[in-house]
């Protein structure tokens, strides 16, 4: 099967408008276990993109998910884009619920699991069982 190699996180500012969100996308790249992480900010009109190790990107969205928990001028809501998954909206302040952060955790494990590249035709990625592999692997830090 052959399934997106991005997921999306959108930060909502204010319901009634698109315009103001922050969208930061994750994309998988060629290199085993690197992504490239992409930010936007279109009302100061910042963009920023690296490429960061799995380790790292667990370790960006649990400070993501602090500062937007802790943020006093909070996003509205956070709208989570995984493959797999369907598409859900949450209220920024239930952030600090540990329940809600594994959950968050494990989807985000599956995804990246998921991703592997079709030896034959290296522009496409296959999916394996991403179950079994969550299951296998020791799950790491909590959000």
């Amino acid at each position: 099967m052959t399934v997106s190699t991005t997921f999306q996180i959108r930060l909502i500012r204010n319901s009634e408008s698109k315009m103001q969100d922050d969208v930061l996308t994750v994309k998988k790249t060629f290199a085993l276990g690197f992504y490239d992480l992409t930010y936007k900010d279109p009302v100061n009109n910042l963009e920023s993109t690296t490429t960061i190790s799995e380790q790292n990107l667990f370790n960006y969205f649990v400070a993501l998910f602090d500062s937007l928990y802790s943020d006093q001028d909070p996003f509205e809501y956070i709208q989570l884009s995984f493959p797999f998954f369907p598409c859900l909206l949450l209220k920024t302040k239930e952030l600090g619920s540990d329940s809600l952060r594994r959950n968050i955790q494990s989807m985000l494990n599956v995804t990246l699991r998921s991703w592997s590249f079709d030896k034959e035709n290296p522009n496409i990625v296959t999916s394996y069982n991403a179950w079994n592999a969550v299951e296998e692997e020791d799950m790491g830090e909590t959000y």
